[in-house]
């Protein structure tokens, strides 16, 4: 199983984030995330990338990748999005629930089963 935050340490996600940013990337693995497309010199309207990201960022992405095969990296899973957010925010658990479509008790367990123990019912702040 891959750690929390591991998409952003994948070199391919890295390369992507240098053409169309970090939220353009994580739509375009979002939407395609483990697929392997063919990225022609210039990409269409109904172009698969071009549907997930838009025209304009599709664009940036066939002017870089053009006539290659792009391995797409999965997104983070609902699981890793809510370690994440406890790694790299000061969210609130019940924010983190909402954010990553989960019940407040759910987050809870997910952060207990991470620490390998029971956090206090009470702490409301990750960190």
């Amino acid at each position: 199983m891959r750690g929390p935050g591991s998409l952003h340490n994948s070199e391919i996600f890295q390369s992507i984030v240098d053409v169309i940013g970090v939220p353009g990337a994580e739509k375009l693995c979002k939407e395609l995330g483990g697929a392997t497309i063919y990225v022609p010199a210039a990409i269409g309207a109904h172009h698969p990338i071009s549907v997930a990201i838009g025209a304009e960022l599709a664009a940036k992405i066939a002017d870089h990748f053009h006539r290659t095969k792009l391995a797409i990296p999965k997104g983070l899973s609902r699981r890793e999005r809510v370690l994440e957010f406890r790694r790299t925010t000061d969210m609130t658990v019940q924010q983190i629930a909402l954010a990553c479509d989960y019940t407040e008790a759910g987050v809870y367990k997910i952060l207990a089963e991470e620490r390998g123990g029971q956090l206090d019912l009470f702490n409301t702040r990750i960190k």
